[in-house]
């Protein structure tokens, strides 16, 4: 059974649009702006997190939206991999559109998608 691209995609942009348009309306998260401290004393041994992070978190300067960025794309894939989920178990595009929903709108997944931590890639990943 094909995957019911239009729906899925249409509920990972309508997210991603969600989480990009109120990512600058406040402020850094305390773990952000550790990632931008520690990005600026770049090492490939950090033991709370991957140096990944920190590094892209320096480059992306004070841009609360590009900082956040690689996050909303990531919660983006994440719903459609659950769709893709969804249909590897014999759901149809009712199901996956459903379980695409689910993820689009589950609080613990939304908050890791519209902050820059290292969460939303571990669940995604």
């Amino acid at each position: 059974m094909p995957l019911a691209w239009r729906p899925v995609l249409a509920v990972s942009v309508a997210a991603g649009v969600v989480l990009t348009v109120l990512s600058a309306r406040y402020g850094y998260h305390r773990d952000e702006l550790y990632f931008r401290v520690v990005g600026a004393h770049p090492a490939w041994g950090y033991p709370d997190q991957p140096p990944l992070v920190p590094l892209y978190a320096a480059a992306a300067g004070g841009s609360l939206v590009l900082l956040r960025l690689p996050s909303t794309l990531a919660f983006m894939a994440g719903v459609v991999l659950t769709a893709q989920t969804a249909r590897e178990m014999g759901g149809g595009p009712r199901a996956q559109t459903v379980a695409a929903l689910a993820w689009a709108v589950t609080p613990a997944l939304a908050v890791g998608g519209h902050l820059m931590q290292p969460t939303i890639f571990d669940v995604v990943g």
